[in-house]
């Protein structure tokens, strides 16, 4: 499910018409206005579509915006139990998979990343 989140600072209109005019996706013109169409929270990252508004000028009339949760290293962490639960899933050996599970729960627990669930 998506729903609007709230636009980051750095996501100005003066920002986006110069990203835009650099790559070629804004000819002439410029942004004057950009709000969050919706947005998905993810497991290690946020992925936003973004609604812009021009004056003069022709773009893109939304974008796609994904960005990491990098500023908590222990989304990182949280991610480390995936692979071992794809391994069982496909049916490798425990002897494969499960010393890397054990590790991967050992840090979870260690650096409270449960916190971050909710």
């Amino acid at each position: 499910m998506s729903t609007p989140s709230p636009l980051d600072e750095d996501l100005t209109p003066e920002r986006l018409t110069e990203t835009l005019h650099a790559s070629g996706g804004l000819d002439g013109g410029h942004v004057v206005g950009v709000a969050v169409e919706s947005s998905r929270t993810t497991l290690v990252s946020t992925i936003q579509r973004l609604r812009l508004r021009y004056a003069g000028g022709d773009g893109p009339a939304t974008l796609i915006r994904g960005h990491r949760h990098d500023e908590d290293y222990r989304w990182s962490a949280l991610w480390q139990i995936t692979t071992p639960v794809w391994q069982s899933s496909v049916r490798l050996h425990p002897a494969v998979w499960w010393s890397h599970l054990e590790r991967a729960m050992l840090t979870v627990d260690d650096l409270d990343c449960r916190a971050l669930l909710g």
